[in-house]
Formats: structure tokens, C-alpha cells, sequence
């Protein structure tokens, strides 16, 4: 299996990273470093063992699109704001070169800094050749192995609806692979987050954003959720060989805690044990504070190096001054460790409204199929084979309300379902609504509920925002995004006391 992947890489990441991986046949760890901590003194703290390639982070060209600007970066922030040397730059790209790692810098991030030039239009049409040229030249000059396109959010958006990004990504890779250096990505899995299918060719590693997805009550990066990402992107059509998923070394906090956190703060506050994920109460409304704990890093670690191509960090400098976390990412890549079981679905008491029919399905984007199976009640299913598309909704199943519904009614959709597929570990977090029935299709409730192998009732719990009148609205299940084959049993729309 090693040897295979070995081959893969070598093939798909030319010869200068082929011959590496040749070398070295290892999982990928890629760990995020901030310069505006201060990069070299960041690296020279940290246990950089068991991380295979570092990633500088973030670069901009300027207005004028350029990198450079004498002794200096002109975009790429260093402590206190100023901007990173260019002999600052080289020295930490040598520092991760003497251990044997490879050196990439991160374009973009969540937030653009004042001094970078628009994107957008850096990457349009009239100044796209000049961007990739001069992005190249940068890499050259600091003998960098490749860079990592992180643009997010509206600016993803952005430029995806301009139909600009798969063509500047894709220029850009090509002249990179001529250099011997590659091209990655860091996306998140979001719909408006997530970088368009047509795009994928074009980067030789996919990293996902496995954080920053939780909502007041929830836990952050949850077990749950690092499967559910994972298993979206390769249904998304990544090669698992091309595929990390991202680590958090902070937390989120809520109620009195500040937000965000790195782990080394948690830690020095609050003590928590290596297997605690939250110190406080998880609730909505209380004070918590959520986050990975060694243990949860040492087994997504050890989930990841066996389904795909490895972890990505962001960021390593928020590990504790002992390297906690980094250990947990290296005892995950050395066993094969137990993955957290999902929570057992809360049973809802409560009155039924509605018990839907499988006859009633309206399948939108695929084409539904009845099916029996006595391991649900009734034994009536029906199975969505549903294909790869850019949005959850391009693909959904739909059921008519038939109940008079009030706004601010409390509602709870209790639905039996799983997804079929070879892989047992396979699963997925599937959008479950309750939608109006004629444009805008304006959304009523809505929720999620993760869709595993083994049938399950799973439940989505909300308030109405609108009154609901018979045929007025839908309850909607999404299932576009990835490909998935899903089987839906019984669903009822219940009353809870």
C-alpha cells in the first residue's frame, strides 16, 4: 500500500517532491506557521519531527503586484506589523529545509491585509499572467518547494463567480510543476466555501478546513465533523492520496471565555486532561470553551494516515510549549487508535403531525429508487444515487407538508437513514430543512444530522420563522455537494412535548 501511494505522489507532484516522497514514504503532516508571530522564532520553539512540510503563512502581492520591495515583503506580515525581511524569509525557509521538510507560503487567508492589492482583479484575465509570473519568480528567488492558495469567503466567491479562479489556479500550476514545485489548497467545506469542482485538477494537495464549523452548544471540530469533511471532499472526487484534513491546536469559547484560544492558553487557564474536549458546560447560553484534546488529535491523526494522505495544522504555534498536541499528531501516525463514537440520537417525546409516505418523495437532481429493507419499521425506503455537484441543494428530496404550522412552533423531523458505500468508516453531515414551497424558497428551520452506514434515526429539532399553511412548504433533505448513494426510510414530523 505504501509503495503504491509512493507511486501515485511521484506521479501526480512531478519529479523534485516524487523523489522526496520516494526517500521518505511517510503520511503527510503540513503544519501552518504564522510570520506574524514570528516565524523563525516559532520553528526554532517548536518539535518539528513528525511535520513533513511547513507552511508560511500569509503573502500578498501589492497593488503593483509585486512581492518584494527591496530588503523587504511588501504583504506578508511580521511581529508588530512590520513586514517580514527578506532575509527573515530565507532564513526560515532554510531553517525547514536543514530538517529534511519542505517549504511552502500560504496566498491569502481569511483576512486580507490592507497593504495586498486586490485580488480579484490580480487573478482577472489583464493582470493574471503577470500575477502567476511574478508568484513564480518569488518562489524561485527563495527556493521555495510550493505555494498554497488559501482565498476565502467573499473573496472565493468573488472570484469564482467572475469565473476567475479555476483559471488562475490552473495557470499557476502549470508553471509551478515546470519549476519542479507544487500547488496546494486550503478550503473549507461550506457551500460559498468550498473551491469549485473544475479547480481540483489543479492542486496537488487539497487541505480542508476541518475547524471553525460549530455553532453555540456545539463542539468545535468535533470527531464528527473531521469524518463528515473528510469523506465530503473525496466524495467530491479528491484522490485520497491528494487529500489532508485540518487540526485546530486552539478552541472556541463562549459565555465569559474569550474567543478563539490557542491550546497553550487552555491549557495554562484551565488544566484540562489530555482526553477533555471542553471545560465548562456545553450547552447554548453557558460559558464553555471547546477544542482538541491530545487525545482527539491522536485519533483523527491516526483516522487520516489510514483513509487518506495525512493532517494539515493550523497553527503551531498555539501548541503548548512541551509540543502536547504535536506528540498526540505523532502517536496518531505510528497506531492504528479507536475512533470516537458518534452520541446516540436524543429520543423526541412528542405528538407525530406527519407520517410521510415514500411515494411522497419529489427527488430533485437524481433519480429516486423504492427499495425494501426489514431493518427499518415498515421496511419501505428509497435510494438517492446522487452525483458530484457544486451545491448541497443541486441534488434534493423533498416531502409536502400537509399540516397547518405557526411561527415560533417548535418542530422536530425524525428521519431513518443511511449511506450506502464499500468503506464502513464512511459518512456524511446531510442539510435537513423545512423550506417553502414557491420562490424564494425562503427557509423555515433547518439542520443537520450526520448519515453513517448503519441505519439510524437521526432528528433536526427547530422553531418555525413562518406560519405554514398544507402544500405551503417542504420538509427538504440536501444531498448534493459529493457523491453519496443514500437510502431514506420512515419520516415523521413530530410535535415535542
Amino acid at each position: 500500500m505504501m509503495i503504491a501511494r509512493t507511486a501515485l505522489i511521484s506521479l501526480l507532484l512531478g519529479t523534485a517532491f516524487g523523489a522526496q516522497a520516494a526517500q521518505a514514504p511517510r503520511p503527510v503532516a503540513q503544519a501552518y506557521v504564522l510570520t506574524l508571530r514570528g516565524a523563525n522564532d516559532t520553528l526554532k520553539a517548536a518539535d518539528l519531527t513528525p511535520y513533513t512540510d511547513i507552511v508560511l503563512s500569509f503573502a500578498h502581492p501589492d497593488a503593483n503586484g509585486q512581492l518584494v520591495s527591496g530588503d523587504t515583503l511588501t504583504c506578508m506580515a511580521g511581529p508588530n506589523h512590520t513586514m517580514v525581511t527578506t532575509a527573515d524569509l530565507q532564513s526560515a525557509i532554510d531553517l525547514i529545509h536543514a530538517g529534511g521538510r519542505r517549504a511552502i507560503v500560504s496566498l491569502g487567508g481569511a483576512l486580507i491585509p490592507a497593504c495586498a492589492g486586490d485580488w480579484a482583479d490580480l487573478v482577472g484575465p489583464a493582470r493574471r499572467d503577470a500575477t502567476v509570473q511574478a508568484l513564480s519568480e518569488f518562489a524561485d528567488r527563495f527556493k521555495i518547494d510550493g505555494l498554497d492558495v488559501d482565498l476565502e469567503s467573499d473573496l472565493l466567491t468573488k472570484t469564482v463567480d467572475a469565473g476567475n479562479y479555476t483559471p488562475f489556479v490552473k495557470v499557476l500550476s502549470a508553471v509551478l510543476h515546470a519549476r519542479g514545485k507544487t500547488l496546494s489548497v486550503a478550503t473549507a467545506s461550506y457551500a460559498g466555501g468550498m473551491i469549485p469542482i473544475d479547480s481540483i485538477p489543479a492542486f496537488d494537495r487539497v487541505g480542508v478546513m476541518a475547524y471553525d464549523n460549530n455553532a453555540p452548544g456545539e463542539e468545535h471540530a468535533s470527531p464528527a465533523d473531521f469524518k463528515n469533511e473528510m469523506y465530503q471532499w473525496l466524495g467530491r472526487g479528491v484522490a485520497p492520496d491528494r487529500l489532508v484534513v485540518g487540526l485546530p491546536f486552539y478552541g472556541h469559547g463562549y459565555g465569559d471565555y474569550a474567543v478563539p484560544q490557542p491550546y497553550r492558553d487552555i491549557v495554562t487557564a484551565h488544566t484540562p486532561g489530555p482526553q477533555a474536549d471542553v471545560v465548562g458546560q456545553l450547552c447554548v447560553g453557558c460559558s464553555y470553551i471547546t477544542f482538541n484534546s491530545p487525545s482527539t488529535i491522536t485519533a483523527k491523526t491516526s483516522l487520516a494516515v489510514r483513509k487518506v494522505s495525512g493532517v494539515m495544522v493550523w497553527e503551531l504555534w498555539q501548541d503548548t510549549p512541551d509540543h502536547g498536541l504535536t506528540q498526540a499528531l505523532a502517536a496518531g501516525e505510528k497506531a492504528v487508535v479507536p475512533y470516537p463514537k458518534l452520541p446516540a440520537t436524543p429520543a423526541v417525546q412528542g405528538t407525530a403531525l406527519t407520517r410521510f409516505k415514500v411515494s411522497q418523495w419529489d427527488v430533485q437532481g437524481a433519480a429516486p429508487v423504492a427499495a425494501t429493507d426489514k431493518a427499518v419499521p415498515g421496511g419501505r425506503t428509497v435510494r438517492i444515487v446522487a452525483p458530484i455537484t457544486e451545491n448541497p441543494w443541486d441534488v434534493s428530496a423533498g416531502l409536502p407538508i400537509a399540516s397547518h404550522l405557526k411561527k415560533g412552533q417548535r418542530i422536530a423531523i425524525e428521519l431513518w437513514v443511511r449511506v450506502k458505500a464499500d468503506d464502513p468508516d464512511t459518512q456524511f453531515e446531510v442539510p435537513v430543512t423545512i423550506e417553502g414551497a414557491a420562490e424564494p424558497y425562503p427557509t423555515l428551520l433547518t439542520g443537520k444530522v450526520t448519515v453513517t452506514t448503519a441505519w439510524r434515526k437521526v432528528v433536526v429539532t427547530g422553531v418555525l420563522s413562518a406560519d405554514v399553511t398544507p402544500g405551503s412548504a417542504n420538509v427538504e433533505v440536501l444531498l448534493g455537494a459529493a457523491a453519496k448513494t443514500v437510502e431514506i426510510g420512515p419520516v415523521t414530523l413530530v410535535q415535542p412535548r
